[in-house]
Formats: structure tokens, sequence, C-alpha cells
């Protein structure tokens, strides 16, 4: 099995019909919003941005390629299946080689028993609200929290099924500062920059996620409202936690069902902050930032947190040069 140039450039054409047909049906039957969104929060829920994992995706896009081009034969198979594994193993790496800092950074600050005056720094414990500060308020359920993610997800039938998918079309995060219990001291934490960690199946938790990207993942708490039903008032409008419109009618009926989700760590649950200590503000207290670029703030406690961290960035990423292996034999065996 061998391609020539004109193979390649015929698997090229078909890879740009392949992608035009894939993105008109895309906008077609999923819902505004549902194309890339659901992508861009699940990268932000594994500890990546979209430079990761492009290279990646867009590889991906060139396995049906071959079938349109030259029908389904031994040669498109191949093809197709060597580089979704490929361009699996380059996602796979990309998710562990993007936490690879944060998994460092663990590992070298000190904590979380023994805190230091100043530097890399991790506290483990209950969170609760600093004295005299506030709490937020969680968008979907209304519940306490010091930080939470919420997203919403809408359903949309399908062609030629008898059931549709849910799309996650917005999502939203925040933060306040709070205090880490089972101290001496006072221990505070800004997480303002610091990337949250909140949902099972991220980096941070290796609890199994088969809720799948499309429809946001896992959440703690989750309001559903069927097609006709009226959507809670909190929950729309220019007052509501999302920027995109739902669809809902003129009494606030929503047009298709949707799920509002959330997952958030709310005063006295495990959480596990990472940053930079800095002393001396304060008589007896030490505040922890995450200024830093690989801050992160994650919901657990502190050996859940670094045993999925360290899987996520060591045997994960083997796993991922083992695929990316296989994948590149079997495009150099098609097309040499």
């Amino acid at each position: 099995m061998f391609l020539n140039a004109v193979d390649l450039v015929a698997y090229l054409i078909g890879s740009l019909i392949v992608g035009g047909v894939v993105w008109w049906v895309l906008a077609r039957w999923v819902p505004d919003g549902g194309v890339t969104t659901p992508y861009r929060f699940h990268a932000y829920q594994s500890g990546v941005t979209r430079r990761h994992v492009a290279p990646a995706l867009a590889l991906g896009a060139l396995a049906l390629a071959p079938v349109v081009a030259g029908g389904v034969d031994a040669v498109g198979i191949g093809w197709a299946l060597a580089t979704g594994l490929y361009g699996g193993g380059l996602v796979l790496g990309a998710i562990a080689v993007a936490n690879r800092p944060r998994a460092k950074l663990l590992e070298s600050a000190r904590g979380p028993g023994e805190l230091p005056a100043d530097g890399p720094c991790v506290v483990a414990g209950p969170a609760r609200p600093p004295d005299g500060g506030d709490v937020l308020e969680t968008p979907v359920t209304g519940s306490e929290a010091v930080c939470y993610s919420a997203w919403v997800a809408q359903y949309r039938e399908q062609p030629m099924r008898n059931a549709g998918t849910h799309f996650t079309t917005d999502y939203a995060t925040d933060r306040t500062r709070f205090e880490v219990g089972g101290y001496e001291d006072r221990v505070v934490v800004d997480p303002t920059d610091g990337w949250l960690s909140l949902a099972p199946g991220s980096p941070t938790n290796r609890r199994v996620d088969f809720e799948g990207a499309a429809t946001g993942g896992i959440a703690e708490r989750e309001v559903v409202v069927g097609e006709g039903e009226r959507v809670p008032d909190h929950l729309r409008g220019a007052d509501g936690p999302f920027d995109r419109p739902l669809p809902v009618d003129g009494e606030g009926r929503a047009e298709r069902p949707l799920r509002f989700k959330e997952n958030a760590v709310e005063p006295g649950e495990a959480v596990v902050a990472v940053g930079e200590a800095e002393a001396g503000r304060a008589f007896g207290e030490t505040r922890v930032t995450c200024d830093r670029d690989d801050a992160f703030v994650a919901r657990g406690d502190y050996e859940q947190v670094a045993s999925s961290l360290r899987y996520a960035t060591g045997r994960a990423l083997h796993l991922a040069a083992a695929l990316a292996f296989v994948g590149a034999a079997g495009i150099a065996y098609v097309t040499l």
C-alpha cells in the first residue's frame, strides 16, 4: 500500500470536503454555542488550552479523508485507525504535558503540614469563609460556596436517531477568598488567578466520568427544565449567570429541555490550594496567592489530588506516547 502525490492531494481535498460537511451538519443540528463550547469547557476542566490540543484535533479531522476520496477500502480504514490512535495519543499527551508544571509545583511546594514563611506552598483542609468575609452563591441552586463552576446544556434532536443529545452551550466560573482550617495560624487563600479543578474526571480527580464532553461531565448538583416548563428567573435574563441567551419564549418557558449543572467547594468541604505563601501581612497569618501560572485550587483531600495528578502526568503520559507511536507507525505503513 503506497500513496503518491496525487493520493495525498486527493486526501487533502477530501479532508476539506469532510470538514465543510461536518461543520454544516453541526451548525444545523447543534444548538447555538454547542459546537465549540463543550470542548472549550472540557479543555478548561482538563487544565489545557486550545493551543495544546488544536494540532491533535486538526489531525483527527484527516481520519475520514481517504474514505471520502477513495471510498471504504483497506487504505482508508487503516488511515482512519492510525490517525485516530495518533490523534488520541496527542490529546492525552497534551493534557499530561499541560499539567506537568502543576504536578512539579505540588511536589516542590512545602506543606500541607508545616507551612513556609514564603515561597511555593500547598495547604489542605476544610474550606471556610474568612472572618467577616462573604461567600459566593452558586448560580444554579443558590448554595454557599467559596468557588464554583456552572454550565448549561441544551437538548437537540439528532438526524436519523430516535433520541437527541445535550450540548454544553455556556459556562461560568467564580471564586472568592477563603480560609483553610486545620492550622494553628490563620491561613487565607486568594484564588483569583488560579485554575479551578472541581470536576470528577479532571487531572486532580481520577473518578471515571461517564457523562462525556458534550454535556459538560458529571455535576454534583443539577436542575432539569423540561420543554415548555418555566425557567427559574435567576437562571435567565440579563441578571442570569450565562452570557449566551437561553432558548425561552416570551413567558420564560423553555423551548427545548435544559440541564443546569454546577460543581462547587462549599464551606466545610476538603480543598487543596497550591501557590505562593506570603507571611508577615498580619501576625499569625499566612496568605496563599494563586498569581503564578501553575497555581491551582482543587476539590478533595490532599492524597486524592496528589495521586490523581501524578497519574495524569505520569502513567497517562506513557499511555499517550504508546498510542502516538502505534498511530505513527500505522500512518507510515499506509503512506510509505
